[in-house]
């Protein structure tokens, strides 16, 4: 979760939720009445799927890894359904 709270809040409008679904599918949760219009995924269309590319993919570690003061991550086993 890349969070942006002041004192006292859990989640501000500005917050952003990286779910992992399984190993092919991550789910992306954020307020759409937010005022940071900076992150691509914002502007995707709600419900819907979109295929992510590598760049993509750096971007969201890179999140991850600049500003780990700013993120909660949760450390967890998934198990996951075998796809056919």
């Amino acid at each position: 979760m890349h969070q942006r709270t002041q004192k006292n809040e859990i989640f501000n409008k500005d917050s952003e939720i990286y779910f992992p679904l399984s190993p092919k599918y991550l789910a992306y949760l954020h307020y759409g009445k937010s005022d940071d219009k900076e992150n691509p995924l914002r502007k995707v269309e709600r419900n819907s799927m979109i295929y992510a590319d590598d760049e993509q993919n750096e971007s969201l570690q890179k999140i991850n890894m600049e500003n780990p003061s700013e993120c909660i991550l949760i450390a967890g086993k998934f198990k996951y359904r075998i796809e056919e």
